[in-house]
């Protein structure tokens, strides 16, 4: 599982950068259960770390993203500036990568992302 991770990770890093997202990893996505019924709901928060260099105390705004897609912002709430909670009413593909982003100055930068996997009951 850890040498697949890094591999995840490393990836979403590169395609990022390729896509001009810088990739910073400094945080943690969390997830009830990577694997989840389709069309069940998904509930997932974000907690961005001390270690995020581009985080100083400035006005930045917590995104979520599915595959590549930006999540509406009435399916998460920010409790803090550092912390964001997502839930996803209806997970309909069979697998997804749930990314959390931190937007500083209209540059998102990716901060932390987890695999999710559906399938049937």
């Amino acid at each position: 599982m850890g040498q697949n991770w890094k591999m995840l990770v490393l990836l979403a890093m590169l395609l990022n950068t390729a896509n001009g997202i810088a990739a910073s990893q400094c945080g943690e996505v969390s997830v009830e259960s990577p694997v989840v019924v389709l069309g069940s709901s998904v509930t997932a928060s974000c907690e961005i770390g001390d270690n995020c260099a581009f985080f100083d105390g400035q006005d930045i705004q917590i995104e979520w993203r599915l595959n590549n897609g930006v999540i509406p912002k009435s399916q998460y709430t920010n409790q803090t500036i550092r912390k964001s909670n997502l839930t996803i009413p209806c997970f309909n593909t069979t697998q997804g990568y749930l990314s959390c982003f931190v937007v500083l100055h209209r540059q998102a930068q990716l901060v932390a992302l987890v695999q999710i996997t559906a399938g049937c009951k």
